[in-house]
């Protein structure tokens, strides 16, 4: 078994199948089958460690021929691989339904008869063709698979059962009876556990149908629709409780599991034939991570090449995987390797070569020597989540202002021979390793050549040092007004990314594309470009008829004039760029309003493959400021964003301007977290409101207002002493070790403008983040083959135990409720569970050195819903008996706790009862204390803990007092804990908010 953090899994639809049953193991017998050469090559030449076969038929003897005569012999000189582990099911292709499934009048039961793969619960001549392969380089845990080849279609909730356009009944294509065996599953859905590194990654493999094949009534597209959807159910908690296994189990997947799901799904997210764009419903699922995408080179040289469909397709044919007829479809992106959330992705790819490349001749062209699909993989690595950061405040240091006519001396102050101001600094960036800043101009070659400039700050202020001309790929520089330079972004390569914003101007005849291009540090010349997504081209009509582009033309889609892509920034680890438009493209929404933000995007690029990849909803704020007069101009916009992490989450810098009041400047942490992919959507004004409403947009949080730091004023800037801020950058360290943002101002070249250079000052925190993730223990917590005490285990309280001795053998104590307590370790692994049954508990603290007798002993507690009662338990850290980590000692005769007087009724010893729950010891009488509410009211008890005198410990009521009921909120409390320093009680009021008090009762505090 291999040993490595990264895994490489992968999907290949390798076309191993055959006409007739039997004829792949034949095919597979002697090592001179030249198709089963040219797929094991390429499986050779890739290596994946975990790979998902489609289209390979049932067989087992097939599989260990594959193995043996091909995968283990090197092809065309490559490495041989081997696969100790492999499962293999049957498939509902070629298996008889006994109906006219395709309700053309025949009922078909005659394998390889004409008609048979139609009527077929899966298209096929025979059982099994087409089936699915799992070969693997780590364990599989063959006891805990789940298949789902016999679940059927109309037992999914609102499932699209297709409808017989024939007649007036709905969804009756099928009959009842039909439906009553059709399966939903074409081939089948397997749950496939491998075992990884100590870790469990669930393999979710399946092949559905393809979306062609029928008629109007679209069978085939509908039922990939749901196939497709089934996995999106079965990764998303609470969605899936429906599903049901060949086994009888029911439910999802665990909550919190890794996996990955493969296969060839049959649907492209934006071409093709598949209904609803089927695919989306793994795209935009939250609990995936769909970044890095598959590319190739050979998937562009080749859509260009056989044109046709593919030239008016609107996917990006970089992430193609599939070769397919040039009339129709097209070729599509359909095989998908796709990580759970907490897999992170570190590579990935798509074996489509150029074909000038020596190993194309594998993949080559119709009739293909493999497949007319491409192998892809993704590499993801396991173990604990990186850390993300954050910012909880920023404050002000110090400031520079430079005025319009001020020219810098040396170098920085000459351009092309001619003495030139400083002016429109739009953006900035920190280059560490020189400890300089390199920041852009937004000339558009008007006042002098488009250029950036070099800078360095210290605390006596700002010096210009240089400044670099930018030129095209053949060395000359930019015309006038062919470019409106605004981002700019530092690589590790000695280059920069800059971006323009072009420029929609009918008016004066001028409509330019806006650009992301790389440029040397240098020399400033452009070394490259990335691929600007179609949606963002400004597009103009021709709308009074003249041939040329004027005043009477309309825009219709494209990006706003100057409100394009404003901000530019690179991830610290320098795999991806972001960018942003300042305002909605025009096909979007409006521009910023003062009652209306205005919906931006965010578009993420993978610097590795050059490619965009997704694309986020950005909604800036309303213009802040009206202008005075009211009839002036004002506007608001996504100036700039600053990478702090790579994990998606940036400082996102909003400017305004409103005439007569001047610059209102916003910082925001924002964080990408659950936001939804939208780089399928062409215009969100063409989607529906329920499309819409499921979009969730990257969500912000407001660190400085600038307008607060007070800066001075001036004659020109009587108001606000801020002028147009719109590029920041992280700079370096400050004396006292915090994190240095340095903002730059553009002065528009303007007289009573200036250009203005602000550091402000930061702690960059790292987040939490696990250093251990653990599986899920309580799989499934009403699973009749559980014993009783077992069921219903819900996970709900934690308290840690730290071991003095050796605090690697601390303990994790978890209430768990009807089914008791449990005890881990710090690695996940269960030690004990303690369930004497008819219990409830609900919550578990702990308290260290209480005196039992002669003994200090650590002590844990528990509320018992159920009973209305403390459990009281001595913590063993060390057991002299194995296991028991945790030993009862309470006093037999302990009472109920809310069941009486001085607690009003009704009394109930579940619904009313012992509910939430913290210890607290007095540092100054050494006294243990329970504090406990009761549920649904706002009722505390606190117990003193008494020594019984026979190695229990008992409780007597020392005090009781009231949570404050808000009226129409619920009274309910559960969360709480005592500062163990200050001795001040904090208690969470579900509804409401959190109340502190001291330990006698009074409140001090309610939030």
């Amino acid at each position: 078994m291999v040993n490595n953090n990264t895994i490489r899994f992968s999907q290949f639809n390798a076309s191993l199948n055959r006409s007739a049953q039997g004829k792949l193991a034949a095919d597979l017998s002697t090592p001179d089958n030249a198709q089963a050469k040219a797929v094991a090559e390429i499986i050779q030449r890739n290596n994946p460690d975990v790979l998902l076969i489609n289209e390979f038929d049932y067989s087992q003897e097939a599989v260990k021929l594959f193995q043996q005569n091909y995968l283990a012999i090197s092809q065309n000189g490559t490495t041989p691989v081997n696969y100790p582990y492999f499962y293999i099911a049957p498939s509902n292709t070629g298996i008889a339904s006994g109906f006219d499934l395709n309700n053309n009048g025949a009922v078909v039961t005659t394998p390889g008869t004409s008609g048979y793969g139609d009527d077929a619960f899966g298209f096929g001549d025979f059982p099994g063709q087409y089936g699915m392969l799992l070969l693997s380089k780590y364990p599989i845990d063959t006891a805990n698979v789940r298949t789902f080849q016999n679940f059927l279609w109309k037992d999914m909730p609102n499932a699209l059962l297709p409808d017989d356009p024939n007649t007036p009944e709905l969804n009756d294509w099928y009959s009842q009876e039909e439906l009553s065996v059709l399966r939903l599953s074409s081939k089948s859905h397997w749950d496939v556990p491998i075992q990884v590194n100590g870790e469990t990654i669930h393999v979710l493999a399946s092949h559905p149908t393809p979306p062609t094949f029928d008629g109007a009534e679209d069978r085939n597209g509908k039922r990939n629709h749901d196939e497709i959807r089934l996995w999106a159910d079965y990764i998303t908690p609470g969605n899936g409780n429906y599903i049901y296994d060949d086994q009888g189990k029911t439910g999802g997947i665990a909550s919190g599991s890794s996996f990955m799901i493969v296969g060839d799904q049959n649907a492209d997210p934006l071409d093709g034939d598949s209904f609803d764009n089927a695919i989306r419903q793994l795209l935009q699922n939250p609990n995936i991570n769909t970044n890095v995408i598959p590319t190739s080179l050979g998937g562009v040289q080749q859509a260009d090449l056989q044109d046709g469909a593919n030239a008016s397709q609107k996917g990006n044919p970089s992430f193609d995987t599939a070769d397919f007829a040039d009339t129709a479809p097209g070729n599509l992106r359909t095989d998908y390797v796709l990580p759970s959330v907490d897999l992170k992705i570190s590579d990935s790819g798509v074996f489509w070569p150029l074909n000038t490349d020596p190993t194309f001749s594998s993949v080559g062209t119709f009739p293909f020597p493999s497949s007319d699909h491409r192998l892809v993989f993704a590499d993801v690595q396991t173990g604990a989540t990186q850390a993300g950061k954050t910012i909880p405040s920023v404050g002000f240091e110090r400031q520079t202002i430079f005025p319009t006519s001020f020219i810098p001396t040396g170098a920085a102050g000459t351009v092309n021979g001619a003495p030139i101001p400083v002016g429109g600094l739009s953006g900035v960036t920190y280059d560490a390793a020189n400890n300089r800043y390199y920041g852009i101009s937004d000339d558009r070659s008007q006042v002098a050549y488009a250029r950036f400039y070099t800078f360095t700050t210290a605390d006596s202020g700002v010096t210009f040092t240089n400044v670099t001309p930018l030129k095209d790929t053949n060395g000359n520089f930019f015309a006038i007004n062919s470019l409106d330079p605004e981002g700019i972004a530092l690589t590790n390569n000695g280059t920069v990314f800059i971006s323009s914003e072009g420029e929609v101007n009918p008016t004066v005849g001028r409509v330019t594309n806006p650009f992301i291009k790389e440029f040397s540090l240098t020399t400033g010349q452009e070394v490259g470009s990335l691929f600007v997504p179609s949606k963002f081209l400004p597009v103009v009509e021709d709308t009074n008829k003249n041939g040329i582009v004027d005043a009477g033309d309309t825009q219709t889609s494209g990006v706003y004039n100057n409100l394009a892509f404003e901000s530019l920034t690179i991830t610290p680890d320098q795999k991806t760029l972001f960018t942003a438009t300042e305002n909605a493209l025009s096909q979007d929404g409006l521009k910023a309003s003062l009652t209306s933000g205005s919906p931006s995007r965010i578009l993420q690029y993978n610097l590795f493959t050059g490619q965009p990849e997704k694309e986020y909803l950005y909604i800036t704020d309303a213009i802040p400021e009206a202008p005075n007069p009211s009839t002036g101009s004002a506007d608001n916009g996504l100036a700039d964003l600053l990478a702090i992490d790579n994990r998606g989450t940036f400082l996102a810098l909003e400017r305004s301007f409103a005439q007569g009041v001047g610059n209102t400047i916003k910082i925001y942490e924002v964080s990408l977290q659950g936001a939804t992919d939208i780089s399928f959507y062409d215009s969100l004004n063409n989607l529906s409101a329920e499309q819409l409403a499921a979009i969730k947009p990257a969500q912000k949080r407001l660190l400085l207002n600038l307008t607060d730091l007070n800066l001075p004023t001036d004659a020109n800037h009587p108001i606000i002493g801020v002028d147009n801020i719109e590029g920041l950058a992280f700079g370096s360290k400050l004396a006292d070790g915090r994190q240095s943002i340095v903002l730059v101002s553009d002065n528009n070249f303007g007289s009573t403008q200036y250009t203005q250079i602000l550091t402000l000052g930061a702690d960059l925190v790292p987040t939490a983040a696990p250093t251990v993730e653990t599986r899920p223990d309580l799989l499934d917590d009403e699973d009749p083959a559980l014993p009783a005490v077992d069921q219903n285990a819900d996970a709900d309280d934690p308290a840690i135990y730290v071991n003095a001795t050796n605090s690697a053998d601390s303990l994790v104590l978890i209430s768990v409720k009807n089914a008791g307590l449990r005890v881990y370790d710090l690695s996940g692994n269960l030690l004990q569970t303690v369930n004497p049954g008819g219990i409830r508990y609900n919550n578990i603290d702990l308290q260290y050195g209480f005196k039992l007798g002669n003994q200090s002993i650590d002590i844990a507690v528990a509320s018992d819903r159920n009973n209305d009662k403390l459990a009281i338990f001595k913590i063993n850290p060390n057991p002299s008996n194995p296991g028991q980590y945790l030993e009862n000692i309470t006093d037999s005769n302990i009472g109920t706790i809310f069941q009486a007087s001085p607690f009003e009724p009704p009394y109930s010893a579940s619904t009313r009862s012992s509910y939430g729950l913290t210890l607290y010891r007095s540092p100054v009488t050494n006294d243990y204390y329970v504090f406990t509410s009761r549920r649904q009211t706002g009722d505390i008890a606190q117990f003193k803990l008494i020594d019984k005198g026979n190695g229990t410990i008992g409780a007597e009521l020392v005090r009781e007092f009231t949570v404050p009921t808000i009226e129409g909120r619920d009274p309910q409390t559960e969360g709480m804990v005592v500062d163990q320093e200050t001795g001040f009680l904090y208690i969470g009021q579900e509804n409401v908010g959190i109340w502190k008090f001291d330990t006698a009762g009074e409140i001090l505090l309610n939030k």
